[in-house]
């Protein structure tokens, strides 16, 4: 979980919470498929769900620097009440569905 009501410009102030989601009940609720998965959900609705940014544009390449901040413009739309339903493709580890 990511919680903020910093201003935009502040947005790097937040607190985080972990959860370790051994019976990936997380993982079915918001059909994650590979980590890391980056999900802004409120009340039953999905309103972003994909990648980060832009480092890792496919399986064995990394950028050094993101072009695209997807997660970053997500919450700044979050704030000002513009987001719309999104979802990018993740590019990292599989997740093993089977577990749990």
């Amino acid at each position: 979980y990511l919680v903020s009501d910093a201003p935009e410009d502040e947005a790097h102030v937040a607190s985080v919470t972990m959860v370790h989601d051994a019976q990936h009940e997380w993982v079915k609720r918001f059909d994650a498929r590979a980590v890391p998965t980056a999900v802004i959900a409120r009340g039953g609705a999905v309103l972003y769900h994909g990648r980060i940014d832009d480092r890792n544009p496919r399986l064995g390449a990394r950028r050094v620097q993101a072009g695209q901040q997807d997660l970053r413009e997500a919450l700044a739309a979050l704030r000002a009440g513009t987001l719309t339903p999104t979802r990018t493709k993740v590019v990292g580890c599989s997740i093993d569905r089977t577990a749990g």
